[in-house]
């Protein structure tokens, strides 16, 4: 009689227990969440840039008769910039990067001339980053910091511009990632750079010259280090 009573006591048992637990099965536990991940990278990226053409004003003091206005024509040049960067949450990217661009000068006036416009840029920057089909990575984005102007032997042989100055700088920009490996992505990227009025002056005369509000123009590609 005890073995029988035991035998059904340890059977409700079980049974209850199983109970118990399909109903904890069935509780929902709502969605699951990811953690918000953030990560930093290094960046490398070459490329070419166009400055557009440029529009200057020279102010000869003390005979204001003499000023006049011109423009600027440039060449292709080449670009190359490095980046520090976090990526945090899903979607965005904050980084600082260090450009440099070599453009050459190549008309004032309708004038050939000699002499180059060196950019050296220092900019905060806030990027958008999307996915598509599961490997294109599309983003927008944008900057601000300052710029280092050199000009070199911007001129002809009887005078030119040999000076160098620090302005503002702001960037929009545009590009593609694709993730090559876990910790490497490869990506192309469009910025237009907008520059502050530059102050110089000519060499020889020493007569005041502005250039107005330059803007740069480049396209690079590059690789992302993630660590």
């Amino acid at each position: 009689m005890k073995q029988t009573l035991a035998g059904a006591f340890l059977f409700a048992s079980l049974l209850a227990t199983g109970a118990t637990g399909a109903g904890a099965a069935d509780v929902d536990m709502g969605p699951v969440v990811e953690p918000m991940t953030s990560e930093w990278y290094l960046a490398i990226s070459g490329g070419l840039n166009k400055v557009f053409d440029l529009d200057y004003e020279a102010d000869f003091d003390p005979d204001p008769f003499d000023d006049f206005d011109g423009e600027i024509e440039f060449d292709y040049g080449f670009r190359g910039g490095a980046a520090i960067g976090m990526r945090f949450g899903n979607n965005f990217r904050a980084e600082v990067e260090f450009a440099g661009s070599s453009t050459d000068a190549d008309e004032v006036n309708g004038n050939d001339i000699g002499g180059s416009l060196d950019i050296f840029s220092v900019l905060a920057k806030l990027d958008l980053e999307m996915e598509f089909f599961g490997w294109w990575h599309p983003y927008i984005g944008a900057g601000a910091g300052v710029a280092f102007v050199s000009l070199d032997g911007i001129g002809d042989s009887d005078d030119s511009l040999d000076d160098e100055d620090t302005v503002f700088a702001a960037a929009i920009e545009g590009g593609s990632m694709f993730e090559l490996s876990e910790n490497v992505e490869l990506f192309t990227q469009t910025q237009l750079m907008f520059l502050g009025d530059i102050d110089t002056e000519f060499d020889v005369d020493e007569s005041d010259v502005t250039l107005d509000s330059p803007l740069v123009l480049s396209s690079s590609v590059g690789l992302r280090l993630k660590f």
